[in-house]
């Protein structure tokens, strides 16, 4: 027995033993987490996602969204094996983030074989820093918004293709031309295909593999020369594929504005001088992870204020530094620059409506626990000793452990998660908004219709001071509509309605607004009306399946069976809904058979 847990038996075994104690920690520590409801985008990505509830394969994926088409079929698979039941979405992205830990430790162990690093260190020295930057990835509470948010799949999923084409690419160049080394080359475009088909974010993928090259081969400069070149060709190429995806000009400049800005409410400028605070807050949050919440809110920078001139500083002397220490510690150097690489895409001049969402740290935390392990594994012993360090590396993943546990037990209570991130955001409309619409869920209607009120008084956009003038929430009125008639105050939630659809708001808030006029109508026994807005809304979305429900159900009351048995006939097997429909339309039936 004592054999076996030596470090010389482990150091063998550790084809098995690393990926063993890899998921042994993460079903740890996200297995609670099964039955954390559906959040924000979930809804819109995955419940009320046409192209996913009509399983309308391939081409519909396609057409909702060509460059995360992979993670897509993802969600798609799991709705026609799992429909709406969360368990299955949880645990495909369970087995996700522990891929991702295999393919950090993968990585981290062909960079310790590579020529510079083999050169630099002693050849046991770091043995253990693959399992040990593995852990820290797969423990950290950071991580949790791309595990346990169902549509932050797409973040985790776009992070093992890229790590898995990173490691492919290191092992293809230790074995060089060989059988193995042309094997990985495969693997690695493949995993590069599937990653820029996940995320946008992934598109780094080839700047990663020269920062590899540069920093851990040594390559005569005819060779980095050439390596540049097939970058750039490759990064061209990319860029031709992408525009053409959006039949644009990959020649145009209007073409690459188009493609690189999510919103046109905040200027490049403003973007990018924002993100060099962000950046900072997302280090921090790293190294103390308190104050991890869902909505961060976050004022924008329009000019080199102090706070932005001390943030880019820092950022100049951190990659100088790094830079000092390509030679001295390669493998710092690296954690510090795929860092900085890793947020580049996100956190630069490609503005993003959400200024800060903790799931972006994702991939680019590996640079950052690359660095933590290299401080634990090889500086560390050699200051405090090896049986100290020891010490200190357990403590810290059972640490990271017990607060990734806490923080996903959070993700469990709706109510409490966003209490939670009302109180870090309090000047921000959506996580009180969010708060009310649970605890309506819950039977608090006085709570909720007190917080909606709040909101729509203090409901906020983006102007150019950086703070959040007063404008139409359209989440928290369609909120506070649904509580004023759980109320019975029918008459002033219709007011309310009729004031809101006068603005103009998004079609899928359009559609749901007008759901609820209809619902406020029938109960005022104002049946056609009702009816005028169940049919408007399913106009609007085509697949609110709630209003053909609602509409179908107020026909049977009526006794107008033919019409609600074609309208409840609309409903799919797959909706929610399907299940009330059955029991309308065998009632239909009941009653045909009674008139006869």
């Amino acid at each position: 027995m004592h054999n076996f847990f030596s470090l010389q038996t482990i150091r063998e075994r550790a084809g098995y033993f690393y990926p063993l104690l890899i998921c042994i920690v993460v079903l740890i520590v996200y297995g609670h987490t099964l039955s954390v409801p559906f959040y924000m985008d979930d809804y819109s990505s995955i419940v009320e996602n046409p192209a996913i509830a009509q399983h309308g394969g391939l081409a519909a994926l396609w057409g909702y969204c060509k460059l995360r088409l992979v993670g897509y079929l993802t969600f798609a698979a799991n709705y026609s094996v799992n429909n709406l039941d969360v368990r299955g979405y949880h645990v495909v992205n369970i087995l996700i983030h522990c891929l991702a830990g295999f393919s950090v430790l993968w990585l981290v162990a062909g960079l310790i074989k590579t020529p510079v690093v083999r050169k630099k260190y002693h050849e046991t020295s770091l043995d253990w820093l693959p399992l040990v930057v593995a852990l820290l990835f797969v423990l950290h509470p950071l991580q949790t918004q791309a595990v346990t948010y169902i549509v932050q799949r797409l973040t985790s999923l776009a992070a093992l293709f890229y790590l898995s084409s990173l490691s492919c690419f290191v092992y293809a160049r230790l074995f060089g031309g060989t059988a193995k080394g042309r094997f990985c080359i495969a693997g690695s475009a493949i995993f590069a295909f599937l990653a820029f088909f996940t995320k946008q974010n992934t598109f780094t993928l080839p700047l990663a593999m020269i920062l590899v090259e540069c920093l851990f081969f040594t390559s005569s400069r005819k060779k980095t020369l050439k390596a540049l070149l097939l970058l750039s060709a490759g990064m061209f190429v990319l860029w031709a594929v992408m525009a053409s995806l959006f039949h644009l000009n990959p020649l145009s400049l209007s073409s690459l504005e188009r493609l690189t800005q999510e919103t046109e409410l905040i200027s490049r400028q403003d973007y990018f001088l924002t993100q060099l605070r962000v950046l900072w807050i997302y280090i921090g949050l790293f190294f103390w992870p308190a104050g991890l919440h869902l909505d961060h809110d976050i004022a924008l920078s329009h000019g080199l204020s102090p706070d932005v001139l001390i943030g880019l500083s820092g950022h100049v002397l951190v990659l100088t530094t790094a830079l000092f220490l390509v030679r001295r510690a390669p493998l710092v150097s690296f954690g510090v620059l795929f860092f900085y690489l890793g947020h580049s895409i996100e956190s630069s001049f490609i503005p993003i409506r959400d200024v800060l969402f903790e799931h972006r740290t994702y991939l680019p935390n590996l640079g950052l626990c690359l660095i933590v392990g290299w401080v634990l594994v090889y500086w560390l012993p050699r200051t405090i000793g090896n049986k100290a360090a020891v010490v200190s590396t357990v403590i810290l993943c059972l640490v990271l452990g017990i607060v990734t546990w806490s923080r996903n037990a959070l993700w469990r209570d709706p109510v409490a998660l966003w209490r939670d991130s009302a109180i870090h955001a309090p000047n921000k409309a959506r996580p009180w908004s969010e708060l009310g619409k649970y605890l309506l869920q819950e039977g608090d209607n006085v709570g909720a219709l007190r917080i909606f009120l709040q909101v729509t008084k203090k409901s906020h956009g983006i102007n150019e001071t950086g703070k959040m003038p007063p404008r139409l929430d359209e989440t928290a009125m369609v909120n506070l509509v649904v509580a004023l008639a759980k109320g019975g105050e029918y008459e002033l939630a219709l007011f309310v309605t009729n004031k809101v659809l006068e603005q103009k708001i998004t079609t899928q808030n359009l559609s749901k607004m007008l759901t609820n006029k209809g619902n406020i109508l029938y109960k005022l026994k104002r049946m056609q009306e009702a009816e005028d807005a169940y049919r408007r809304s399913f106009s609007v979305v085509e697949k609110n399946y709630k209003a053909m429900y609602n509409l179908g159900y107020i026909l049977f009351k009526q006794n107008r069976l033919d019409e609600a048995e074609k309208v409840l006939a609309m409903v799919p097997a797959s909706s929610p809904y399907a299940e009330k429909k059955d029991k309308i339309l065998a009632k239909v039936n009941n009653k045909r058979n009674a008139l006869r």
